[in-house]
């Protein structure tokens, strides 16, 4: 279960775990969407491990990156990188184990 958070004045601010109680932003923002949205939450409830999760959205971003021809090649690569780097920090073993809570309960 995720640590109780630090609030002032509906501000939030990163606790001594990371953020929101997760692991770090880009865990909880991909925990957010994924979670957020009933179709998205039905997509990412399908793969049976963590590996392909990850493997499934990042190759979501690679194809978005590649569909958006209007822009300039050069940012459509630094967008790319920047993107993938965010995934990299995500703690996909966290993002799975939420997805899945509650999955063995009677």
């Amino acid at each position: 279960m995720p640590a109780q958070i630090k609030q002032d004045d509906n501000e939030t601010y990163p606790d001594e775990r990371g953020y929101n109680g997760w692991s770090n932003y880009e865990t909880w923002c991909t925990n957010l969407h994924l979670t957020n949205d009933q179709d998205l939450y039905h997509y990412a409830n399908m793969f049976s491990n963590v590996e392909s999760l990850k493997q499934a959205v990042t190759d979501d971003v690679y194809k978005l990156i590649e569909s958006q021809s209007a822009i300039d090649p050069r940012l459509a690569m630094m967008y790319q990188d920047l993107l993938v780097a965010s995934l990299q920090s995500v703690n996909w073993y966290e993002v799975y184990d939420s997805l899945h809570e509650g999955d063995n309960d009677e």
